[in-house]
């Protein structure tokens, strides 16, 4: 599994970066004798048209691909 964090907007970078990663992955679990591989996106934005993108490369390369958001919170507590 494929595992990396996006601060940023997607961008045509992330969709290049999802294709070599999704070749890479297929590549490896052949190499392990795995029945396949899985990539997850994780960025701090939506973008239904590049999620289109990254998800025809998916069906492409064989390669299921999940896309999630992340949200960060921050807690500020006095020291005791």
């Amino acid at each position: 599994m494929g595992f990396e964090l996006k601060a940023q907007a997607p961008d045509n970078g992330l969709v290049m970066q999802a294709a070599k990663y999704m070749k890479a992955l297929r590549v490896q679990a052949e190499k392990e004798g795995c029945s396949g591989a899985r990539l997850l996106i994780v960025t701090g934005q939506h973008d239904a048209a590049f999620e289109d993108i990254v998800q025809d490369l998916a069906r492409k390369y064989s390669v299921p691909t999940s896309w999630l958001l992340y949200r960060v919170t921050i807690d500020l507590i006095e020291p005791k």
